[in-house]
């Protein structure tokens, strides 16, 4: 790996905002021969809930290069695209498919917080789990999508009175990490 190609600036582009930057980061991510499981993470992340299809079909691509066998036979067992914005998956579905990615060593904080970054509305509805879910963790090793994604959620002008236990929710979790 050389100095471009390490840990940080993989990262860095992983969670840049700029598309571009992140298709470096997936092709520097399949270019190498093995990868963290912090970074197969965030590959999972894009390629389960990028809003860019370019983007998830690279990131798929990459995730079905870099993964064990047994991680790319869970997903491919509990995940189908459709999914990427359908609320009833949350309802203990998803959290089962989250533990088994948990179980075979992956960290899930950057897929929670890449599904935060929902496409539609009808997900707001299921986000206190998810911020459950991710308030769980151990965010010590913070990642930019996360306090993004929290900053975002706490904003009550994107959630209004009806949702204001996740804005309580996400702004619980970020003075977490602040602290």
């Amino acid at each position: 790996m050389t100095e471009n190609d390490s840990p940080e600036n993989l990262r860095k582009f992983l969670e840049s905002d700029d598309p571009a930057m992140v298709m470096m980061g997936l092709s520097m991510a399949k270019g190498s021969a093995k990868a963290s499981n912090e970074v197969l993470g965030m590959v999972l992340g894009l390629y389960l809930f990028h809003n860019d299809k370019d983007i998830r079909s690279l990131a798929k691509t990459t995730f079905g290069k870099l993964a064990p066998s047994d991680l790319r036979k869970t997903v491919k067992n509990y995940w189908q695209a459709e999914y990427r914005t359908t609320v009833w998956i949350w309802d203990g579905w998803m959290q089962k498919m989250v533990h088994d990615i948990e179980d075979a060593g992956i960290n899930t904080t950057y897929l929670l917080a890449r599904s935060l970054i929902s496409p539609t509305e009808e997900v707001d509805e299921v986000k206190g789990t998810i911020l459950d879910m991710l308030g769980k963790r151990d965010l010590s090793v913070s990642h930019l999508t996360v306090r993004s994604s929290l900053k975002n959620l706490i904003s009550t002008k994107s959630w209004g009175y009806k949702h204001r236990e996740n804005v309580e929710a996400a702004s619980k979790i970020m003075k977490e990490l602040d602290s």
